[in-house]
């Protein structure tokens, strides 16, 4: 049995071009092409296997309970009255449920190495009231000597 599963961990190692490294979507491109094709998050989330090893990963992940909690005597209770409990545990925005919005993170997450939410803040508190999530392929990172400052869309964001 054990040949067996090395000959299709090999075949799929073949296939897809693994490298072995630990940057493998930003290795450079000489060393994931393979029959002159490349793998990128994109092209990755279009082998049912890798689509659905993602999508179970990110789906059970956004299945998970969240919230604020506050650190007591007794441990730690969940801070229902915190401005931002709403946002992360039920309605993160007008548009999604927190479990689609969690999805959509985790999925950025495990393709590219990273999820972004935009915070809109009300602009008289200066509490968060709501969440949008932003594709990596749409961030810059700026380093100006200072702090870190993020560019989406051509707009600059203090990270």
């Amino acid at each position: 049995m054990p040949n067996v599963l090395q000959r299709a961990f090999q075949a799929l190692r073949a296939r897809v071009a693994y490298t072995g490294g630990a940057d493998f979507w930003n290795s450079p491109p000489s060393l994931i092409h393979r029959k002159g094709m490349s793998v990128t998050p994109d092209t990755a989330l279009q082998v049912s296997t890798a689509y659905a090893c993602i999508r179970a990963i990110a789906s059970t992940m956004a299945y998970l309970p969240k919230g604020i909690y506050t650190q007591t005597e007794d441990g730690k209770q969940l801070n229902a009255a915190h401005p931002v409990h709403e946002l992360i545990s039920s309605a993160p925005n007008s548009y999604e449920t927190a479990y689609q919005f969690w999805a959509r993170m985790y999925t950025s997450a495990l393709c590219y190495g990273r999820g972004v939410a935009l915070i809109e803040r009300d602009q008289f508190t200066g509490y968060p009231k709501s969440m949008h999530v932003v594709h990596p392929k749409h961030i810059r990172t700026l380093d100006m000597d200072g702090p870190m400052l993020g560019e989406i869309d051509g707009n600059t964001y203090a990270w």
